[in-house]
């Protein structure tokens, strides 16, 4: 029977720390050889090209949060406007439920004076 090793709980991988290292050096000796090598010229004037259509995203994202500042705002009044009238309606439904429980324990009073005259009555013929 072969004994399984267990990684000890709260260590790091020390292979895979090696493997991200590495995988880091090889994208910068690629990133140096393309920008560097022998089509270097032509690359860096790519990679200035989609920075310079990234800095237009950029700037039109910046018109797009203005305009989602102001969505958030309203949305933002509105989700105020909802609370207050959630308020208001709590305490509408809270003073009806509270008559509701008066009515309920007058309608049982009301049973049990009713119960106990017909139960009275009813003794009273009984017994004639």
């Amino acid at each position: 029977m072969k004994k399984i090793a267990k990684k000890a709980e709260g260590k790091k991988s020390k292979v895979g720390t090696a493997v991200a290292v590495g995988a880091a050096a090889v994208a910068a000796g690629a990133a140096a050889y393309a920008l560097l090598g022998p089509n270097g010229k032509k690359n860096r004037e790519k990679v200035t090209k989609a920075v310079k259509d990234i800095k237009n995203k950029v700037a039109q994202n910046k018109d797009v949060k203005k305009a989602t500042a102001n969505v958030k705002k309203v949305v933002a009044e509105a989700k105020k406007d909802v609370k207050s009238v959630a308020k208001k309606a709590s305490v509408v439904v809270k003073k009806a439920v509270g008559t509701a429980k008066k009515a309920v324990s007058k309608t049982k009073s009301a049973v049990k004076k009713v119960t106990k005259t017909v139960a009275k009555k009813a003794v009273k013929k009984a017994t004639k």
